[in-house]
């Protein structure tokens, strides 16, 4: 009998291999997974599968939960699927995306949807040049150079998981292999953060320039090329993240936290209440497998009885496209996500 595992299973086989038949499919992947980069490569694949607009997904307590999020998730959502097997019995496990959910009362938070601005665009520049030691004067090619520096200091150590046998790959040399690994990593790298931060990614790199991804044609080996561009991602996404919140938390301050009260007492008044600790991750906790708290499964589709009725919802967020001169372009682009 075939269950429902089995079809999630098929369906993340199927996924994977698009990645590699399809550069189209990979460049629409690198920009979910760089909305929801907290979360594994495996999980980035099943979630861009079922959802591939995703902004912040959480399991269906977390959206609940009062010091969290204070959120509800709509009655006849339907759950993200994601394939947990670090435990002794693999399971399904559902997460629902800030779309599924609306606000419970006046309490509920929104998660952090970060997008670079003018007015902060030369901080993230300096914080990254501070983090990764690049020399660089705006954020795009602040970007392309980190992209660069992380493919060439860690692709050897992705590279040793790569299974050529059976692939194109097999018919290089290691040499080969590994310049064919790092180029392929440092575009995909340089692809996901510009597209995080709402730059016109056609203007720096097309499909043309991911026709090696057809040398990785099996699971393993695009499983390796894709957990390298998701993690390293990572790093320079949670380093932007951090920046903004720090940035965002001390315009609050300075706005909020001194007044005169009629007395003409100096009175500390609270600032509004922050985001929700929700991020692209299962729990908002910082961890890409860590789970705390009790996990419901079952929730593929929440019910119609479970569900509140009056209250109104949030629209998702949007970035504007930016050019390569750091101009924004008329219209909307890229949709700005990403929570903590």
């Amino acid at each position: 009998m075939i269950t429902k595992l089995d079809n999630y299973k098929a369906l993340s086989a199927s996924s994977t291999e698009q990645l590699w038949k399809d550069a189209d499919r990979w460049m629409s992947f690198l920009e979910t997974s760089a909305r929801l980069y907290k979360y594994s490569f495996k999980d980035q694949v099943m979630i861009h599968a079922q959802r591939p607009n995703a902004v912040a997904c959480a399991e269906y307590d977390t959206w609940g939960r009062e010091d969290i999020a204070n959120r509800f998730v709509k009655r006849g959502s339907k759950g993200i699927a994601l394939i947990d097997d670090s435990k002794d019995r693999t399971r399904l496990r559902y997460v629902f995306d800030f779309a599924d959910t609306n606000a419970r009362d006046e309490r509920s938070k929104e998660p952090f949807f970060w997008k670079i601005t003018d007015e902060n665009e030369t901080l993230v520049t300096n914080s990254l040049n501070q983090r990764f030691g690049t020399q660089s004067d705006s954020i795009d090619t602040a970007i392309t150079e980190l992209a660069h520096k992380l493919a060439k200091e860690n692709g050897k150590d992705y590279l040793s998981q790569i299974e050529t046998e059976g692939t194109f790959l097999e018919e290089l040399d290691d040499f080969n292999v590994q310049v064919e690994f790092e180029g392929l990593l440092e575009k995909s790298v340089a692809y996901s953060l510009l597209s995080r931060c709402g730059f016109d990614t056609e203007a720096y790199l097309d499909k043309d320039d991911f026709t090696k991804l057809f040398d990785f044609n099996g699971i393993p080996a695009i499983t390796a090329l894709g957990t390298a561009v998701s993690e390293l991602s990572e790093q320079a996404l949670r380093t932007i993240e951090r920046t903004l919140k720090d940035f965002e938390r001390s315009k609050n301050y300075e706005r909020n936290d001194i007044t005169q009260n009629n007395n003409g007492e100096r009175d500390r008044v609270s600032a509004r209440r922050g985001n929700a600790d929700i991020s692209p991750e299962p729990l908002g906790n910082g961890e890409r497998t860590a789970t705390t708290g009790q996990i419901r499964t079952n929730e593929e589709e929440i019910s119609q009885g479970e569900q509140e009725h009056n209250v109104s919802g949030n629209a998702s967020r949007r970035d504007v496209g930016r050019t390569p001169d750091g101009n924004r372009q008329d219209g909307e682009g890229q949709t700005g996500q990403n929570a903590s």
